[in-house]
């Protein structure tokens, strides 16, 4: 079997849908126990810290991050129609490298 590599442009209108999704209800919720209000900004990067109430820790959470996510579970999701699940999905793996919680 063949396998492809594609490229695909990511607005930064995404990253912030994605990131808002995830922060609702249905996305980050039952695993993360608070998000930092106020979002920090590093050499004109945004960071949110975000708290894993799964093993009690805080992590950060970038722009290049989400994208790192959508690059490890592209094949997962539906771009066209992301939902908070998708979005917690992408969420972890930008933090993780996997989905942890599920």
């Amino acid at each position: 079997m063949r396998e492809y590599t594609i490229k695909i442009k990511i607005s930064s209108d995404l990253i912030e849908d994605i990131i808002s999704s995830a922060f609702g209800s249905a996305g980050i919720t039952y695993w993360c126990d608070e998000v930092d209000g106020i979002q920090v900004k590093r050499n004109d990067r945004t960071y949110y810290r975000i708290h894993d109430a799964e093993a009690e820790r805080w992590v950060n959470l970038t722009e290049d991050k989400i994208v790192k996510g959508l690059e490890l579970c592209y094949d997962k999701v539906d771009l066209t129609n992301l939902d908070g699940p998708q979005c917690d999905m992408i969420v972890q793996y930008a933090l993780f490298g996997e989905q942890l919680y599920a």
